[in-house]
């Protein structure tokens, strides 16, 4: 994942994450907010000074 792609993972969880309830798990957006989440910390934890601010 570069720093561009980091960039705009940033903003599309940022936009996605407004369409979904707080106690939904289960629909496709859910899902896919949660697999990017983590993606996103995973590269956090790996490349953490590189990390832009929000």
């Amino acid at each position: 994942m570069s720093l561009n792609d980091y960039a705009t993972a940033i903003r599309n969880y940022d936009v996605l994450e407004n369409c979904v309830a707080p106690d939904d798990a289960h629909s496709p957006v859910a899902r896919y907010l949660i697999s990017l989440g983590a993606r996103m910390a995973d590269w956090e934890d790996r490349v953490p000074f590189s990390a832009p601010d929000k």
